[in-house]
This record gives structure tokens, C-alpha cells and sequence, in this order.
């Protein structure tokens, strides 16, 4: 595979952040227990055929494994002053997504993409 094309972990939306913080914060609220969630990624657009970059996208989801927050990152994050100190702790320390559990990826018949992601809501 060549260079991922998702390198760095602030390559996402503003949205998901708070969000993230949002499901951090609930998880404490419960003493630490897992929030259990389900996505699923659906194509809004029919008949997409993702057979020809399917290899792709598995390694691209592979590669996630490897993203970390940085100091750097988290430090931007703090000077946007929406974002709570226990929260960015936790993503600098503690946050890592593991996709060969949490991600699971295939192809319909017609070479429809279907992607499933599972797990404890602050991680995914």
C-alpha cells in the first residue's frame, strides 16, 4: 500500500469531537462502563460498485490502528476552548482505535460497500 491517505488524527470533523466528548463524558457518568454503539456506513448513492478500491479501503481502514493525537494536536484543540482537559487527557493518553475489532468491512453481490463499526461509543 502506498502512504495512508488519513495520516494524522485531527483529519476528521469538528463534529465528531464533540460528539466524542460528549460519549467521554457519559461513560464517566456510568463509572467507566462501556456506552456498547453500532454505526453502519450506508452509500446514499445506488449502484456504486466499490469492488475496484475494496483492497484500498481495508487498508486505508488498517492503517488507523496506527493514529495517535499528538501533543501538538491536542494543544490546538485546548486553544479552541470548547474542549474540556479531562477529555483532551484522554485522547492524547488513552484514545486509539483498533479496527480489526471494531470495523467490519464487505462487499455486497453488486459491490455495494457495507461497513459496521462496533464498540464502546468514546472509541468509535
Amino acid at each position: 500500500m502506498t502512504e495512508p491517505i488519513i495520516t494524522d488524527a485531527t483529519d476528521l470533523d469538528f463534529y465528531k469531537l464533540t460528539m466524542q466528548q460528549y460519549a467521554f463524558f457519559e461513560s464517566r457518568k456510568r463509572g467507566g462502563k462501556p456506552v456498547n454503539t453500532r454505526f453502519k456506513f450506508k452509500c446514499r448513492r445506488e449502484g456504486v460498485d466499490f469492488s475496484p478500491v475494496y483492497n484500498q479501503i481495508c487498508a486505508e481502514v488498517t492503517a488507523l490502528e496506527n493514529i495517535r493525537f499528538t501533543e501538538d494536536e491536542v494543544n490546538y484543540l485546548r486553544g479552541l476552548g470548547c474542549f474540556r482537559d479531562e477529555y483532551l487527557e484522554f485522547l492524547l493518553r488513552d484514545f486509539w482505535l483498533h479496527p480489526e475489532r471494531e470495523v467490519e468491512l464487505s462487499l455486497s453481490h453488486s459491490g455495494e460497500l457495507e461497513i459496521e463499526v462496533v464498540g464502546d461509543w468514546k472509541f468509535v
